[in-house]
């Protein structure tokens, strides 16, 4: 189509694990590759600064381009195999690569030249492109269409164009002369062509409104604020709820006629499968907590037949001890209780809810009469997350901030019954199909367990039918269009 819509998405994130912005970016790349009015491509970017100022060699033989573009794959790897990119730049620690990165820097901001951009080849490097950027999330049959879009790399990656923001330096430019729009995953920290139209994909503004909630605060905050006030006068945000536009507009009220709504997608995995063996899902990918981590092997699973389900990350924000807290105050109620079952990486602070957690399974294992205790789930893949989703007694969502939220909409298209903080996001995105609680009392967190788990069956059932269906608005066919038509907007604003 010669009127195809020009697109380079940032794929930076699909790097990173299975939920939130990796998940997200995943999915709309397979929904953008879908529509025919869209020629799309991808930026495959070092996350790093392992790859700062690599010499390409387009013009070369066939086989030196394909020998330079492994090499270039090779620093992609081991810039993420060396984590802690950010906390290099803040420490001064890594020096070679940092004395390299900042001469690569000061080159661009003295040249007016653009950095070019280096198609790779899709189908030589298509186990790399495919298994390390897209398989967590999409399905077998998206491999031959995602494959068949055109990606490129760059000698100038993420950290580097951070590394400007740092130190207070222009912003570094990238020549995206040949695209209409740039889609970024997060505020976008260099500068790109100027016929070239800036959209950055807004999850949240957690790193300014909840900052206490943040890994390496400081450092994230300045990130993120000056690349956002950089974007600011002349991008398109495309926010994930509503919600998020109003974090947005709080920050940067200009930008109202340049924000826009797209919620988040989700994959068609998600649909009821009772799984008459669940213990033996539970037992398989329990992990048994050190403070450092997790490392098998597991507490024993006995639950009765009931658990209360929760997914995330431990990290602050996702606010486990409401919920442990809350559960625990249930579990001292006369009566038969559920396990608690938390699908869950450790992350940042997370020590002291380590502990916690032991603690509890401890004192489970002390007891004779199968009492309920908690159990933590990593490693688990979608067909059996689907069914821990439709066997649980409720999926419940603690946090104290989201940008949208996948585990209560993934548990509502398998029939579970959710329980949410009453924070807006929660209240935007799971309507009145959710049972909201405070998330700063557990107190209002049991009492809201124990309407639930005296809910009378028949009652129950109906309330998670209609659940499901209105869980269907966040999938691929209405998020598709959704895109499609704010594209469009954009292209016609813009003109």
């Amino acid at each position: 189509m010669s009127n195809q819509l020009k697109v380079l998405m940032e794929l930076r994130p699909c790097f990173d694990g299975f939920a939130g912005i990796p998940q997200d970016t995943r999915i709309t790349y397979n929904l953008l590759s879908q529509l025919d009015n869209i020629a799309l491509h991808g930026h495959v970017l070092d996350r790093g600064i392992s790859a700062a100022g690599f010499p390409w060699k387009s013009n070369a033989g066939k086989a030196a381009a394909l020998f330079n573009m492994s090499q270039y794959i090779g620093l992609l790897e081991e810039g993420r195999a060396k984590n802690g990119v950010l906390s290099k730049l803040s420490r001064g620690s890594a020096l070679p690569e940092l004395l390299r990165t900042a001469i690569y820097n000061l080159i661009n901001l003295i040249s007016p030249r653009q950095q070019q951009l280096h198609a790779i080849d899709a189908e030589f490097f298509s186990d790399y492109l495919w298994r390390k950027l897209f398989e967590k999330t999409l399905k077998l049959e998206d491999r031959e269409r995602i494959l068949e879009t055109t990606f490129w790399g760059s000698s100038m990656g993420w950290a580097q164009m951070n590394s400007a923001l740092v130190y207070g330096w222009p912003a570094l430019r990238l020549d995206t002369r040949p695209w209409d729009i740039y889609i970024s995953q997060t505020p976008f920290p260099g500068q790109i062509s100027p016929s070239t139209q800036l959209v950055v994909r807004f999850h949240d503004a957690m790193p300014i409104q909840l900052p206490h909630t943040v890994y390496k605060i400081g450092l994230h905050q300045k990130l993120f604020f000056s690349a956002l006030k950089r974007n600011a006068p002349h991008a398109h945000f495309v926010c994930n709820s509503a919600s998020t536009q109003t974090q947005l507009l709080k920050l940067f009220p200009e930008v109202e006629s340049r924000s826009h709504i797209v919620p988040c997608c989700l994959t068609d995995d998600f649909y009821p499968e009772p799984a008459d063996a669940i213990e033996n899902i539970i037992a398989k990918r329990s992990a048994s907590l050190t403070e450092k981590g997790s490392a098998p092997p597991a507490p024993p699973v006995d639950m009765k037949g009931r658990y209360l389900l929760a997914v995330g990350t431990m990290e602050p924000r996702k606010n486990y001890n409401t919920l442990i807290d809350a559960w625990d105050q249930l579990c001292n109620t006369p009566g038969d209780h559920p396990s608690l079952v938390l699908i869950a990486n450790p992350g940042w602070n997370s020590e002291a809810l380590i502990k916690k957690i032991k603690q509890y399974q401890s004192d489970a294992m002390r007891k004779t009469d199968s009492a309920p205790t908690i159990y933590v789930l990593q490693g688990v893949p979608i067909y059996e997350l689907r069914k821990l989703y439709s066997s649980a007694s409720a999926v419940v969502v603690p946090s104290y901030g989201e940008g949208f939220s996948y585990s209560g909409i993934e548990g509502m298209l398998c029939n579970a019954p959710v329980i949410a903080s009453n924070i807006e996001t929660h209240q935007e995105v799971y309507g009145d199909h959710a049972r909201y609680f405070n998330p700063y009392s557990p107190e209002s967190l049991m009492r809201a367990l124990q309407a639930h788990l005296s809910e009378p069956a028949n009652h129950l059932a109906e309330t998670t039918r209609n659940a499901a269906q209105y869980a269907m608005q966040y999938t691929s066919t209405t998020i598709s269009k959704a895109w499609d038509n704010t594209l469009e907007n954009i292209r016609h604003v813009t003109k």
